[in-house]
């Protein structure tokens, strides 16, 4: 039983601590990206694509 509490317990800690990175660097990567472009630059350019249906 305790080989199996440890076991869970180690996972848990250690997918905490991964999450907790991954989504620290995809944060701080959206963060940087958003500086180069303006907001009314994303507007402009989100206005001008077209989706088509097939």
């Amino acid at each position: 039983m305790t080989t199996r509490v440890a076991g869970s317990v180690h996972f848990f800690i250690y997918d905490v601590i991964k999450i907790f990175i991954l989504l620290s660097v995809l944060i701080f990567s959206i963060s940087y990206v958003q500086s180069y472009f303006p907001p009314e630059r994303t507007r402009r350019v989100l206005g001008q694509t077209h989706l088509q249906h097939f």
